[in-house]
This record gives C-alpha cells, sequence and structure tokens, in this order.
C-alpha cells in the first residue's frame, strides 16, 4: 500500500527561520482557467507560526510521503484577509520580481518574432526567470500591448500560437522559475474510479459560448476598418459575436483559420464537472486524469484544484479531453493524447520488459511514450472491448 502523503508549509523568509511544519487543515483553489490568484485556507499544527502569516510573507507548500523528501508543489506571497484564511499569489516573490496579475505594462513586437522570444521578452524585462519551455515557438505578426497586466500577455501570446497551429499550454511555477508545458503532457495519467471517487457537480454552461466571428482589418486602401468575413456557428442559441483583428502580415487564410479555432474552442455549450476523490497533491493544473465514474468516462483535464489535508482528499473542477486522433495509414508515429486503434497482442508491465502478457483489441490512448524503449507506447484502453493497460511495441495500433 502506498504511504500516506503529507502537506507541509515553509515559511522560508520568515525570522528566525522555522522547520517545515505539517499542516492540520488545507485548502486550495485555483480558479477554472485562470493562472491565479490561488486561495488559501490553511492552519498550522497547534504551537505552529500563526501569528507570522502577515501579507508578503513567502510560503511554499510542499507533500512528500514518510520518509521521502518534500516535493515542492507552488509557492508564492501570502495576501492576508482574515485568519486562517488567505490567498496565495503566484509567481514566487523572486528578488525583483513582482506578481504578474498585480503589474501592467506596454510592449511593443515586431512582425515575425517567435513565442519564446516574446515571451523572453516580458519575462526578462521583470527579471522573472523562465525554467523549462515546451511550448510553441510560432512567427507572430505586429502587436502592440498597452497598459495591460503581464499575465494577461503571456496568455495572449500563446493564445495567438495556438490559433496558428501550436501546442495549448499551461504556465507554471518550477522551482522559483516560470514553466511553459503543453496541457495533458504529465507523464503519470492518474486513474480514478467509482469506488473512492464521486461526482460533486455536473451542469452544462453557455456563460462564455461564442456562435459568430466576424474578422475586421484595416484596408489598405482607405485605411479604414473593414468586414472580411462573417463565421456562424451555434446561432440557434442566439449571436453571441467575437471580433478578430486580422493583421498586417496575416492573410485572409490564416485570419479564417483563426476564427474557426475561436469557435471550435468557444463555440459549443461547455460541460461543467467537479469531483471529489482521495488527495494527489502532485496532480496540478493542465494535467491529463482518467475518469471511470458513473457517467463520467474518458480522459479530463484539470482546471482546477481544492485539497484537503484534514479528509485528505480533494475536489477537482474537470474538462473533457478532446484527443485528435491518428490518421490511418499516415506514417505518423503516435504521440502522448491520441486516440488510437489497438490492434490485439501483448502488452508489458514496464517499457522495456520482457514477459507480456494478452490484451483485446479496442480503442486506447497513448498516455506515455519512450522511443528508445524496446515497448515505446503506454496504452490505456477507452472502451470496455479491449483491456490493454501497459506498453507496447510499435505497429500495434493505427
Amino acid at each position: 500500500a502506498p504511504h500516506p502523503v503529507e502537506l507541509r508549509l515553509h515559511l522560508p523568509n520568515a525570522q528566525p527561520k522555522p522547520p517545515g511544519q505539517a499542516v492540520q487543515r488545507l485548502q486550495v483553489e485555483v480558479p477554472p482557467d485562470k493562472q491565479g490568484p490561488v486561495r488559501l485556507a490553511l492552519a498550522a499544527e497547534k504551537g505552529g507560526d500563526q501569528g507570522r502569516r502577515l501579507p508578503g510573507l513567502q510560503i511554499l507548500v510542499g507533500a512528500a510521503a514518510v520518509g521521502e523528501a518534500v516535493l515542492q508543489l507552488m509557492e508564492g506571497d501570502l495576501h492576508l484577509t482574515a485568519p486562517p484564511l488567505g490567498r496565495l499569489e503566484p509567481p514566487p516573490p523572486v528578488q525583483g520580481q513582482v506578481p504578474g496579475q498585480k503589474s501592467q505594462d506596454n510592449f511593443f513586437f515586431k512582425s515575425g518574432t517567435g513565442t519564446k522570444s516574446r515571451i523572453k521578452k516580458v519575462l526578462g524585462k521583470w527579471k522573472i526567470p523562465l525554467g523549462r519551455y515546451e511550448g510553441p515557438n510560432k512567427k507572430h505578426g505586429k502587436k502592440r500591448y498597452q497598459n495591460k497586466y503581464l499575465s494577461d500577455i503571456l496568455l495572449n501570446i500563446l493564445h495567438d500560437a495556438v490559433k496558428k497551429g501550436g501546442k495549448r499550454c499551461v504556465l507554471r511555477m518550477e522551482k522559483g522559475k516560470v514553466a511553459v508545458v503543453p496541457r495533458g503532457s504529465n507523464a503519470t495519467v492518474y486513474v480514478f474510479k467509482g469506488g473512492n471517487t464521486k461526482v460533486a457537480a455536473r451542469a452544462i454552461s453557455s456563460a462564455d459560448l461564442v456562435t459568430r466571428v466576424k474578422i475586421i482589418g484595416k484596408s489598405k486602401k482607405s485605411g479604414k476598418n473593414r468586414v472580411y468575413a462573417t463565421l456562424n456557428g451555434l446561432t440557434k442559441y442566439g449571436v453571441r459575436q467575437r471580433i478578430y483583428s486580422r493583421g498586417s502580415d496575416e492573410s485572409m487564410k490564416e485570419a479564417k483559420k483563426a476564427g474557426k479555432q475561436i469557435l471550435e474552442e468557444q463555440g459549443k455549450l461547455k460541460k461543467e464537472v467537479s469531483v471529489q476523490c482521495p488527495d494527489v497533491p502532485y496532480i496540478r493544473k493542465g494535467d491529463l486524469v482518467y475518469m471511470n465514474v458513473g457517467a463520467v468516462h474518458g480522459y479530463y483535464y484539470v482546471l482546477g484544484i481544492q485539497h484537503d489535508a484534514t479528509s485528505l482528499s480533494m475536489t477537482m473542477d474537470i474538462k473533457p479531453s478532446k484527443s485528435g486522433k491518428k490518421k490511418s495509414g499516415s506514417g505518423e508515429e503516435g504521440r502522448v493524447g491520441d486516440v488510437v486503434n489497438f490492434k490485439g497482442g501483448k502488452h508489458y508491465v514496464s517499457s522495456n520488459g520482457s514477459k507480456g502478457f494478452s490484451a483485446r483489441a479496442g480503442k486506447a490512448k497513448i498516455t506515455k511514450k519512450v522511443s528508445s524503449a524496446k515497448h515505446p507506447y503506454h496504452l490505456i484502453h477507452t472502451d470496455s472491448k479491449s483491456n490493454v493497460y501497459g506498453w507496447v511495441d510499435k505497429g500495434t495500433f493505427s
């Protein structure tokens, strides 16, 4: 049986510097589709540093199984409201750094600059270190940001890259540095079943629905704005229009593709699901999880998490994962997140295992990939026809 995981609270800039303390009660909530702020409610053990939790105090929250090293989960600046409630504001207060949600700035980017270059420029100006970068690097058109929050600028750059065919990514803090990682790229996919997980809430929302996109741009002759195209979606729910401004160096084809991307992402009713399950503090926003809880079945992205250290449970807000299917006969290798047709055969406990076990054919999802391994793909079945749940060889799926 796995060791219980304990959440720990650290106050690195308190005087004198205290040791890491076990947290008696910790609740953390990341608002859905937001980078922060993170709402934090906590209470240290008796005799702890309750009196030292003042506005501006740096807090680190980590987790560790018995006898293991503490893995840092989050860090930031505490903004006290009323004890024991507070807010943990990412990114962390590195010297010379100001949280992105609280500071505005102006930037101008020339046409042709890449995604990573723009992100580095924004972070570099504020001396915010960039760590792991696994995001897109698309070329962007000319863009000016006037009096915008740093976080909004960064998210806009990444969103524009998605419109140009880039991966959808999330911003995270990892060991004091900003990390840009693809959504659903976690190597370990946790599986939750009905025995210890229940659906807390389900709803269908039209709050952010977009049913029409109007593409506008400046005419070269008159210099005035004109409408180039109008793309309609689910207008049966009424007209909810979004304006897309065509860039000066953007072709009509590219502009229409961006407009269609908006309708694809925001042109459908959203299914909002919350589940309550055993606490796994290593799961983070943007991670992919697998659910088999009543009608909630399949792969989901994590939008937000609330941890409760007292009951060792958590509540996750999740949304269905839409994975692109690999085209049969395309010659492309399978990618993590692809739903494929497993042909049946052997699956293995490890990627270089020697003893295989029989698995039935059916639909499955690629959850891991180790190109250099003997059995490079890890599959998990998505229906009851197949029972594949392990590492398989190349050519065993299409």
